[in-house]
């Protein structure tokens, strides 16, 4: 099977999942200025899904990445 890589933040325990079902899963912690700007775009896709859709899914992934980003910015 190929490998895929998946250029993405990571949450919801996912790294665990995929190894409990006997994948492997290699991981990267950003530097913290790397993983600011990441957040931040993530930040900007999560705010116009929103906007398009009005979905109260859209709206909760939103609430998760701001407060990723409260907390990466203390």
């Amino acid at each position: 099977m190929k490998a895929k890589t998946y250029h993405k933040l990571v949450r919801d325990r996912i790294p665990e999942i995929i190894l409990a079902d006997g994948k492997t899963c290699v991981t990267e912690i950003l530097p913290s200025e790397q993983y600011l700007e990441t957040l931040d775009a993530k930040l900007n896709e999560e705010l116009a899904e929103y906007q398009e859709s009005k979905s109260l899914d859209e709206l909760a992934d939103l609430l998760e990445v701001l407060r990723a980003v409260v907390r990466a910015r203390g």
